[in-house]
């Protein structure tokens, strides 16, 4: 039986990977058994129609037989692809990781691209994330671990807020601590150096003065500390997270596929079907408005005053059959 998907499954697969990833401005797919390269670029050329740029679109393809690799690599050429963005290798793909990180910190560690496919292989991590396992963890943490991202949050709002206050403490200053402490050349930037040296004890400066400087320093390394336990906490998570989804059961996994998936989808529906149903609600209060009076009413309104008229009539003197006319005329009205 051939492992190669119909070309409908493979296009259904490409569009998913294209909707999950098209607020991206460059992409970066990998086949690690590319065999003649269809799949990868039937998600390519999905992915190209969502983003500004088609040619910010990455191809890495591995293919241990050279023929099927040598299809690849033409096929690729053969489709407008730009050289720089085709990234092919003959090998085995479970003998060692490619493609890996080529500079800074991580060299020589796998590289996180945003979609892996494998026609053989194509697992739940490619379903369920659009890559490689480590790259896309948010749904898991917060099904799994609020709490967590909560704790982080909260550092990270009281960071934010000890900028806020680094600030009013900066706006206290005179004009002359301003010119002492505050760098004109760098948009008057505190000068940390200076600061942190007139706050010790020992500096001759003015008390006032020094109670500003040591309350900016206090709050320089408060913030230092919480970026410092922010910085800890989500590689923690992210160790916590990469496990769980390494030891996620099948129900499991089927509870976030439908989290994925068919809830955006059914919330999706439900908000247009609401959006329909409020227009149409809308549109029916104005008609209601538009038509507040009635016929019937209009009818009563205008038999009312011809009886008030024909009233006023008869209260007439003057020419006989004048007011004989008017009152035919009336009586016509009312007949009508």
């Amino acid at each position: 039986m051939s492992s190669i998907p119909p070309h409908e499954v493979a296009i259904l697969l490409s569009e998913i990977v294209a909707e999950h990833h098209r607020e991206k401005r460059q992409i970066e797919i990998y086949d690690p058994t590319s065999g003649s390269g269809s799949l990868l670029i039937t998600i390519g050329k999905s992915v190209g129609r969502h983003i500004a740029d088609k040619n910010r679109v990455k191809y890495y393809a591995q293919e241990l037989k050279e023929n099927t690799y040598n299809l690849t690599r033409m096929n690729l050429v053969m489709r407008g692809i730009q050289p720089g963005n085709i990234n092919t290798r003959c090998a085995d793909s479970l003998d060692e990781d490619w493609p890996v990180q080529k500079e800074g910190n991580e060299m020589g560690q796998p590289l996180y691209v945003d979609s892996i496919e494998a026609a053989e292989q194509y697992d739940i991590y490619a379903t369920m994330f659009g890559g490689i396992p480590n790259t896309d963890f948010e749904l898991v943490q917060r099904v799994k671990f609020q709490a967590e991202l909560d704790a982080i949050a909260t550092l990270q709002s009281r960071v934010e807020a000890i900028g806020g206050e680094l600030e009013e403490v900066r706006d206290s200053f005179t004009e002359e601590e301003q010119e002492t402490y505050l760098d004109s050349e760098k948009d008057n930037a505190p000068d940390k150096k200076k600061i942190t040296a007139d706050a010790k004890p020992k500096a001759d400066v003015d008390a006032d003065t020094k109670a500003k400087l040591r309350q900016m320093v206090t709050l320089w390394d408060e913030q230092t500390k919480w970026g410092k336990q922010i910085k800890a906490d989500k590689q923690a998570l992210e160790e916590k997270t990469i496990q769980a989804i390494e030891q996620l059961t099948d129900e499991e996994i089927a509870g976030f596929l439908h989290l994925k998936w068919i809830v955006p989808v059914c919330e999706g529906i439900h908000g247009a079907l609401t959006a329909v149903l409020s227009t149409l609600e809308s549109s029916a209060l104005a008609l209601s408005r538009k038509y507040a009076v009635s016929y019937q009413q209009i009818d009563d309104d205008i038999a009312a005053a011809n009886t008030e008229l024909a009233q006023l009539v008869s209260q007439l003197t003057g020419d006989e059959f004048a007011i004989k006319g008017l009152e035919a005329l009336i009586n016509k009205e009312t007949q009508l």
